[in-house]
């Protein structure tokens, strides 16, 4: 399969609901769209879990680096122009509630646990009209699976994240892992950091190099990038501006 260096652009109609700088991640999102579209369960066991054949090129080298291999995937690139805290909040209203004749008994509704447990959770958002990616692989293949992811991130059953469209087109760069100016582009286990002597300096953090994240075995230690979110406040254009 010939790979093409692509940028991938999301334009979106709402805030996404993420919890660092490195997510959303193109490559999960692919490889969800890979399963979805063979009918393969996308929950599964650790002892189950299936790796996907996307239309992505693979880099890194299992032999060499401890967490072995990613995907040729860029972190998400987006120039964020508000940072805010929603609220989701569930509570009993029993005042609402149907009157029920309970008879000679005395009704008590656990609020306290179970499912009408009371709660007032945070969901962190950041506001941004288009989230880029780049990376290797083949534009026809990635159109096509990308129509199945309608939204990012959390809590996209309340409207966050939601999607206007996708937008896959051929880069002028292949920027997946080293950018214009040479930083990193991506999260790659600490033994890659051979590749450039000046990534030595990155924060590292345990983070999975590739899908699935949640998995504990695909863990290992990472340099991350950084540099890939503009704040508002230091933005001098959209991060899609750049091919």
């Amino acid at each position: 399969m010939d790979h093409t260096a692509l940028r991938v652009t999301a334009h979106l109609a709402s805030s996404v609901c993420v919890m660092d700088d490195w997510s959303p991640s193109l490559d999960a999102l692919l490889e969800w769209a890979w399963f979805d579209e063979r009918g393969i369960s996308v929950s599964p066991t650790s002892e189950t879990v299936q790796t996907a054949d996307l239309p992505v090129a693979r880099g890194g080298d299992p032999d060499r680096y401890p967490g072995g291999w990613w995907w040729c995937v860029s972190s998400p690139h987006y120039t964020q122009a508000l940072q805010q805290t929603d609220w989701a909040t569930k509570r009993w209203e029993a005042d609402l509630i149907y009157p029920v004749d309970w008879g000679r008994r005395k009704a008590t509704i656990q609020t306290a646990c179970g499912p009408e447990k009371s709660y007032r959770l945070p969901i962190f958002l950041r506001s941004s009209e288009r989230i880029d990616w780049w990376l290797l692989g083949e534009p026809t293949a990635i159109k096509r699976l990308l129509e199945r992811v309608t939204g990012l991130g959390r809590r996209r059953n309340i409207g966050y994240g939601q999607i206007l469209s996708w937008q896959v087109c051929l880069a002028n760069n292949d920027w997946h892992l080293v950018g214009p100016e040479g930083q990193l582009m991506r999260p790659i286990p600490v033994g890659a950091a051979s590749l450039n002597a000046e990534w030595n300096n990155q924060p590292r953090m345990l983070w999975a190099p590739h899908p699935p994240g949640w998995m504990p075995q695909n863990w290992t230690l990472c340099l991350m990038p950084t540099g890939n979110i503009v704040r508002l406040e230091t933005a001098e254009g959209v991060s899609g501006g750049r091919s």
